[in-house]
C-alpha cells in the first residue's frame, strides 16, 4: 500500500510538472512542444511497468485507458474539423496524455474541469475586454489548473 501511495505521488507531482512546463510554452508561443509531451509519454509508460508489475493497475484499466485515448483522439479532430481554430493539435495531444498520464477514470473529471476553467478564463477575458472571440487563448493552463481542481475536488 505504502508504495502504490508514494507512485500515485510522484505521478501528480511528475503531471503537475509537465502541465506547468507546457503551459509556460503555451502562453508565449501558443504552442505545445511534442517533445515535452512525448517524454512524459515514456515517463508515464516506465511508471505503468512498474505499476502493472506491482499489480497496482491492471490490464483492464489499461485497455480502457487506451480505448479513452483514442476517443479523444477522434473527437478532438472531428471538433477541428467542424470547429476550425476553436482547438489545436496541441491542445488535443495534451488531453490525450493527461487521460494516458492519469487513467480513465480521473480524466473524464479533468477534461470537464479544464473545459469549465476555460470557460471561466474565456469570459473573464471578454467581460474585461482583454480578448475578442477571435482571439487565440492558449488552453494548457486550464488544463493545469483543471487538473489541480478535479484532483482536490473529486
Amino acid at each position: 500500500m505504502y508504495n502504490c501511495i508514494s507512485v500515485n505521488i510522484i505521478k501528480y507531482i511528475l503531471l503537475v510538472i509537465l502541465l506547468l512546463l507546457v503551459s509556460i510554452t503555451d502562453i508565449k508561443e501558443f504552442r505545445i512542444p511534442n517533445t515535452i509531451l512525448g517524454s512524459f509519454m515514456l515517463i508515464r509508460s516506465g511508471i505503468l511497468v512498474y505499476e502493472i508489475s506491482q499489480k497496482t493497475v491492471y490490464i483492464n484499466n489499461v485497455i480502457s485507458t487506451l480505448l479513452l485515448v483514442i476517443s479523444i483522439f477522434i473527437v478532438g479532430v472531428l471538433m477541428k474539423i467542424v470547429i476550425g481554430n476553436g482547438i489545436g493539435f496541441g491542445d488535443i495531444k495534451l488531453l490525450m496524455v493527461v487521460t494516458f498520464y492519469m487513467g480513465s477514470a480521473k480524466s473524464l473529471d479533468i477534461i470537464y474541469s479544464s473545459i469549465l476553467v476555460m470557460g471561466v478564463i474565456d469570459l473573464i477575458a471578454l467581460v474585461l475586454r482583454c480578448k475578442t472571440r477571435k482571439d487565440a487563448m492558449p488552453f494548457a493552463p486550464a488544463v493545469l489548473l483543471g487538473t489541480i481542481f478535479a484532483s482536490v475536488l473529486w
